[in-house]
């Protein structure tokens, strides 16, 4: 936020921003009304909600002159806006209305509009220290307005940037430093990740929400319960949740067993493409079947069966469980939709976990998740008891990664993010922060796979050794986990995590593991 803005302006831009959303809500593709309120957004503080809403008055231009499905909306919405104006100026609308004349001046507003979206968006990302985004952005811009001094300052200054944050890191890598850390670093901008003050009432645990975690908690342990936890949380009105014991526990009892529906491995679909051949091949060579679950990636050769649909035939899973679950949580929201250029995409030998090749696989699976769910998203029963990220810690972003990923999912999908408001800018990094907070996987394996379990998630940690429990796989691998008791556990007794390996180490470098949980560094 910026320092000089004093706590009466602060309060006047919040009561602009909730006119300006309620003026979205009414009039969705009108491109003025997402860059204002773009405007009043970045002044507010928030310059990754300001480029979505930039990104998105873009969009709405470019339907027009590139012939898309939104063109004759979001003619007919500047035109009624011009209209009002008119009217409001004085100016009538006679009989000697020419259609031409408005067309032409229409073409001319639009392409002044977009101009000024694509500085706000320049902007924002300026703040958001988005080199590589800049230098795409604004020799985007300069293609439509080649002789703006302002594009042609950004590109040098963008370029200037990026090279030398580039060799600072390239310094770094000969020390040694990991290869997705150096590309993160060197490629996408830095997020502060904070609770959005307005989404209290789609972002808090209630009795209805734990109650129905407590429904799926039961499908997965027989001896597990969610109450209020021992653990006291600054900020959360004294009241956070952990997993208790219902009876007693004795050591190497499985404590819950997890198959989750939000596992995601880049060759999933690759795998299943081929996995036909495959099935053709044992039949005639003895040959075994090779591939991942589409659910919870596990392998399926070591399967005696393949399951799947009939309506989408080139996808198999490990067991009819997981079957069930896509066909519970998502299969219906994507089938039929063309899906295989999001997996292609995340195939690359540089596709890194924070790029957004393989985040395009995750925001598919979420906002199916979301979408087949109904209702808020962040109130989708598996989305609303994750925990979610109150620290004031940085977190790599990116456009395309964060904003035109899961735009173009939802566009697929059949969702409108213009007149949709459940799926905001606001909900869809709220969405993401959740499950990258929660999120399990080894992003140093190169067929990188990870997966978000609620259940799973409602541990506490606890650096006790030896742990309370340990996990192992279960069934044919990938994200199907048991967690079992390491020691007896007494009825009542909370039952911890350590989400630590190397527990015997010092208190300092225990925390610099946790860092990616408890602070959002990663």
């Amino acid at each position: 936020m910026h320092p000089s803005i004093s706590l009466k302006q602060i309060e006047n831009r919040r009561k602009r921003l909730q006119v300006s959303t309620q003026t979205l809500k009414t009039f969705p593709y009108t491109p003025e009304h997402w860059r204002t309120r773009s405007e009043i957004l970045l002044d507010l503080g928030f310059p990754e909600l300001a480029a979505a809403d930039a990104y998105k008055a873009i969009v709405l231009i470019d339907h027009v002159f590139d012939g898309g499905a939104l063109r004759s909306k979001v003619w007919f919405a500047m035109g009624m806006l011009m209209w009002i104006r008119d009217v409001a100026e004085g100016i009538s609308w006679g009989v000697d209305f020419s259609e031409m004349d408005l067309a032409i001046q229409m073409v001319g507003w639009l392409k002044y509009e977009r101009k000024l979206a694509y500085a706000q968006l320049l902007l924002a990302l300026d703040l958001l220290r988005s080199f590589h985004d800049i230098k795409v952005v604004s020799a985007e811009a300069l293609e439509k307005y080649p002789d703006d001094s302002a594009f042609i300052t950004y590109q040098q200054y963008g370029t200037e940037d990026y090279e030398t944050n580039r060799k600072v890191i390239d310094d770094l890598s000969a020390c040694r430093l990991p290869e997705h850390i150096a590309w993160r670093a060197t490629e996408m901008g830095r997020i502060l990740i904070r609770t959005y003050p307005w989404a209290i009432n789609v972002n808090t645990r209630t009795k209805q929400s734990i109650d129905a975690a407590n429904k799926t908690l039961a499908k997965c342990s027989k001896v597990l319960r969610i109450k209020p936890s021992t653990l006291i949380v600054p900020g959360s009105d004294d009241v956070s949740y952990g997993l208790f014991a219902t009876q007693d526990i004795h050591a190497d009892e499985v404590v819950l067993e997890s198959r989750p529906a939000l596992a995601v491995k880049a060759s999933q679909l690759e795998q299943h493409e081929n996995l036909l051949d495959s099935l053709i091949w044992k039949r005639e060579t003895g040959s075994e079947v090779s591939g991942s679950c589409f659910n919870c990636y596990g392998d399926l050769g070591n399967s005696n069966q393949q399951y799947g649909f009939i309506c989408c035939a080139h996808l198999y899973f490990c067991s009819k469980a997981c079957r069930d679950i896509a066909q519970t949580y998502y299969h219906n929201s994507q089938c039929g939709r063309n899906i295989s250029r999001v997996y292609a995409a995340a195939q690359g030998e540089k596709c890194y976990t924070g790029g957004p090749e393989f985040s395009a696989v995750i925001w598919l699976r979420i906002l199916a998740i979301c979408k087949q769910g109904g209702g808020h998203p962040l109130q989708s029963p598996l989305i609303a008891n994750l925990a979610s990220h109150e620290a004031n810690a940085e977190d790599p972003w990116s456009l395309e990664a964060r904003v035109i990923a899961p735009l173009k999912t939802l566009e697929m999908l059949g969702v409108d993010t213009f007149s949709n408001q459940d799926y905001d800018a606001w909900v869809l990094e709220t969405l993401w922060q959740k499950v990258r907070i929660n999120a399990s996987g080894n992003e140093h394996e190169k067929d990188y796979g990870c997966w978000v379990d609620g259940s799973h998630a409602m541990f506490n940690h606890s650096c006790e050794d030896p742990p309370m429990i340990y996990g192992m796989h279960a069934g044919m691998g990938g994200a199907n986990y048991k967690w079992c008791a390491e020691r007896d556990i007494q009825k009542g007794e909370e039952v911890f995590l350590s989400y630590l390996i190397d527990l015997p180490e010092s208190t300092d470098e225990r925390r610099k593991m946790l860092r990616g949980w408890f602070s959002g560094l990663s």
